[in-house]
């Protein structure tokens, strides 16, 4: 996934995207090491279940597509570590322990950038930050 940022191409959460196929600039996917056409990548936007790396993997789905589209790049970092825990615990693997607190916390992570507002300032902002504690620097 390239990293141009189109300003006018806010991100999007994998509701939208699960909803608006017809919009995707792409119709494959790498996640986790694993390439995925885009019925795969409906399925996993479609999951509605308790297993967090399919979660996780679901919220990955969207951040690649709104990066596609142009979306602000300074999520990057948060995405190769995604893609990084899903190779060694796909979808389905159904993480505990340690690894299960570390798939929840990119889960959040990538959903605050998908369901955040268009707001440039608040991304460059993060960007100056270097990318500490996404989270925690939107709720202050």
């Amino acid at each position: 996934i390239g990293t141009i940022r189109n300003d006018d191409a806010c991100a999007n959460a994998y509701v939208y995207w699960r909803e608006n196929a017809a919009l995707w600039s792409v119709t494959w996917l790498e996640v986790g090491g694993v390439e995925y056409d885009q019925p795969q990548l409906l399925d996993l936007l479609s999951y509605n279940g308790n297993d967090d790396s399919h979660r996780l993997a679901r919220e990955v789905v969207a951040a690649k597509l709104n990066l596609a589209r142009g979306s602000d790049p300074y999520i990057g970092p948060i995405v190769d570590d995604a893609d990084a825990f899903l190779a060694q615990y796909p979808p389905g693997s159904n993480p505990k322990g340690a690894a299960r607190n570390t798939a929840r916390n990119l889960t959040s992570d990538l959903s605050d950038y998908n369901t955040h507002p268009c707001d440039t300032a608040a991304a460059t902002e993060v960007g100056m930050l270097g990318l500490v504690g996404i989270r925690r620097w939107r709720r202050q």
